[in-house]
């Protein structure tokens, strides 16, 4: 038992020192991030109707 609450109690010494992101800086990542899946699921459906296009010529 004694390991246990050693180890809670690093864990929440570390959580202490731990910076978090402000509000302006998670809503900044948070777009960059839906931008970049955005843009990688219109380069795969792009992709896609292409491949699709040129199959249905055979």
């Amino acid at each position: 038992m004694n390991k246990d609450t050693h180890f809670i109690g690093e864990v929440l010494h570390e959580m202490k020192q731990t910076t978090w992101p402000t509000s302006a800086e998670m809503k900044k990542y948070s777009s960059r991030i839906f931008g970049t899946i955005f843009l990688f699921a219109l380069f795969f459906w792009l992709g896609d109707t292409v491949i699709n296009l040129l199959l249905s010529f055979l």
